[in-house]
C-alpha cells in the first residue's frame, strides 16, 4: 500500500503544480486538499 500512497502523493504534487501555475488564486486551496487526501491515503494504508 505504501507504493500506492507514494504514487498518489506524486500525482497530486504534479496536479497541484499544474493547477497552481494555471490558477494562482487557488494554489493554497489545492495544496490543502492534496495534503488532506494524501494524509487520508496514508491512514488507510
Amino acid at each position: 500500500m505504501e507504493v500506492a500512497v507514494v504514487t498518489v502523493d506524486r500525482t497530486l504534487s504534479t496536479s497541484v503544480a499544474a493547477l497552481s501555475h494555471e490558477r494562482p488564486a487557488f494554489a493554497a486551496e489545492r495544496r490543502a486538499a492534496a495534503t488532506r487526501l494524501a494524509a487520508l491515503a496514508r491512514s488507510i494504508g
